[in-house]
């Protein structure tokens, strides 16, 4: 049998192909839970902490986090979260020292952020990407964690 030039690139071609949709579906889809009591009920300063970073990654939580601001600096944001989000600025309810400014939520599901005051205490509940950030002044790495916002509610 004859191979031809024509018949190796449509294989290599099928082959691409059949990588290629193998590695895009094994993608896990992020659906939020049905309801509330499917997210984690976790403390604020234990899902920040670089330390547990790892272990919250890639799971649906929810915490109380006092509202500070909207934080419109997105340069240092993994690029798919520079646009159609808005980051917020959060702090843990009893401690003002916790803060993290690695919340972002859909620009769609958004509206609650501007009508909020500082102090305003809400409820996050969202998926927890993980990510690395580097220090400009080091240069070192850490291990960081995104809060990809579902919804919110504020708590009176």
């Amino acid at each position: 049998m004859k191979i031809t030039i024509r018949m190796l690139n449509f294989v290599t071609m099928l082959l691409l192909v059949v990588i290629f949709f193998s590695c895009s579906s094994s993608t896990v889809m992020k659906t939020p839970p049905a309801t509330d009591d499917g997210y984690t009920l976790l403390p604020f300063k234990k899902v920040i902490n670089p330390a547990f970073a790892e272990e919250g990654a890639n799971k649906w939580i929810r915490c109380k986090v006092k509202f500070m601001n909207i934080n419109t600096v997105v340069m240092d944001l993994p690029a798919k979260y520079r646009k159609d989000f808005v980051r917020i600025m959060v702090t843990d309810p009893n401690d003002m020292t916790s803060i993290s400014m690695r919340v972002v939520i859909p620009k769609s599901k958004s509206d609650l952020v501007f009508e909020l005051k500082m102090q305003d205490t809400i409820e996050l509940f969202a998926y927890l990407v993980p990510i690395t950030s580097t220090s400009a002044v080091s240069g070192r790495s850490q291990s960081n964690i995104l809060f990809e916002v579902a919804k919110l509610r504020k708590i009176e």
